[in-house]
């Protein structure tokens, strides 16, 4: 069922963007070149159902693995500020991901995406490979409130991406 959702000139932004890249079917790439989303990016529904556990759960500060387009990011930033709104902690919001390939593979797709919602300061780019990122970020003991794992689809990397505790 639809919920009811709340109002910010943050949130609104951010949403008029999700709009406008799904209603485009493409994102813009440093070159100026458009990157078409698909297959590529997180489908819209798959992206709202993500966004809408973060809101549930109340997640604050998110991790995704596989930045690329930077599609799944905007529904986790989206449901982040949603949830701190909610438990009156606006500040709090913030995603980590993790993607080597940013700036060569994407040519700073997601980066420029981000950005062009308005919310690339509550973004933390670690431009590695998730199988060194992820055993730095539980050494140095970050902890998160939900994580999206996209990354590398390969065995190894799979189980190297579920290690716990995130």
């Amino acid at each position: 069922p639809p919920r009811d959702e709340l109002s910010t000139p943050e949130l609104d932004r951010l949403r008029a963007r999700r709009e406008r890249v799904y209603a485009a079917g493409s994102v813009t790439m440093a070159s100026g070149e458009a990157f078409e989303i698909f297959p590529a990016g997180i489908r819209e529904w798959p992206g709202l159902w993500l966004r809408d556990a973060i809101v549930r759960e109340g997640a604050q500060r998110t991790i995704e693995t596989g930045f690329g387009l930077g599609l799944s990011a905007l529904f986790m930033i989206e449901g982040a500020v949603e949830a701190a709104h909610l438990a009156g902690r606006p500040m709090h919001a913030r995603h980590t991901a993790i993607d080597p390939g940013q700036r060569d593979e994407f040519d700073s797709a997601g980066l420029i995406n981000l950005e062009s919602a308005g919310v690339s300061a509550r973004l933390e780019l670690i431009e590695d490979d998730s199988l060194l990122a992820l055993p730095r970020l539980i050494d140095a003991g970050r902890r998160f409130d939900l994580a999206f794992i996209d990354g590398q689809h390969n065995f190894d990397s799979t189980l190297i991406e579920d290690r716990e505790p995130l």
